[in-house]
């Protein structure tokens, strides 16, 4: 995993916004890989710490807009909004440690979104967040709500060296905007 830059953060509109509950705690320091490109994930960390209004979830992670991947057993990916209870999901550390947790609930609801552009050398991916004080990221500097994040912060991503068609990993030129 390595930081990519905010090149910027722009409020979206409202979508769905997918959240997933573990029959499992998540430590602080874990969350679930998730992006709106096929090579770029961010790793979206468990809300099981304080947010401004809400108390500690240790089981559920805010991953965003339905349309984004999120990745499975065996480097497979699925869309958001094809996840389904008894799938199993990767679950990263901070410091790369995985493991694999079955989903226990989904939850799916209308909610404010931004969309968040990262750089890493030249190339630029994004992200769909909900606007919500319980979304976090690692940055270089510790681990940020989404609301506290600027342009000048990096935060914590996978980069997956593939293209993606239903799932499976393929060789072949893919371009993703």
């Amino acid at each position: 995993m390595e930081f990519y830059q905010i090149k910027s953060i722009e409020e979206f509109d409202s979508g769905e916004r997918i959240i997933l509950d573990f029959a499992e705690k998540i430590n602080e320091d874990e969350g679930v890989l998730a992006g709106n490109s096929s090579e770029l994930f961010a790793l979206f960390l468990s809300e099981n710490r304080e947010s401004d209004g809400y108390e500690k979830r240790e089981f559920r992670v805010n991953l965003g807009s339905l349309h984004q991947y999120v990745l499975l057993k065996d480097n497979k990916t699925k869309y958001l909004g094809e996840v389904i209870p008894t799938d199993s999901i990767a679950v990263y550390s901070n410091n790369g440690n995985e493991r694999f947790l079955k989903v226990a609930r989904v939850k799916r609801e209308f909610r404010p979104l931004l969309r968040i552009e990262l750089l890493n050398e030249s190339k630029t991916c994004s992200i769909y967040c909900q606007n919500a004080t319980t979304v976090h990221f690692v940055t270089e500097k510790g681990v940020k709500t989404l609301n506290n994040l600027s342009t000048s912060d990096k935060i914590l991503c996978a980069k997956l060296r593939s293209a993606r068609h239903q799932g499976q990993s393929i060789e072949e030129y893919l371009l993703e905007l």
